[in-house]
């Protein structure tokens, strides 16, 4: 018997603070303002959401930045590469030039 006093008495307790919840709520819809107050708290979930669209747009962007950043980075790594290759081809030439220098005064006509 005691385990079904105590589910009526939480029962009981239970519908107590239901129901004076209720009665709160509803002193608070009849309460000056409340209209302004509910106004309020809808213009914040309206803006709420509008952040949350804009947070979802950032991640968007910053998805984009980072795909950006990579093929950037590619770039620099092509650029370096064909630096590094021009350096080559200069110095190649170079030497290419030396070698092929005729001592002063041979192509003079007689």
């Amino acid at each position: 018997m005691v385990p079904s006093m105590a589910g009526a008495r939480r029962t009981d307790l239970l519908g107590k603070l239901a129901d004076l919840s209720e009665e709160a709520i509803q002193r608070l819809s009849d309460a000056p303002g409340a209209d302004r107050a509910l106004g309020a708290v809808n213009a914040m979930r309206d803006r709420l959401d509008e952040l949350q669209k804009r947070v979802r747009g950032l991640e968007d962007l910053e998805k984009r930045l980072a795909a950006l950043e990579r093929k950037v980075a590619g770039i620099e790594m092509d650029y370096a590469g064909l630096q590094q290759r021009l350096d080559n081809v200069d110095r190649r030439l170079d030497r290419i030039e030396r070698r092929l220098e005729l001592p002063e005064g041979t192509m003079t006509p007689t």
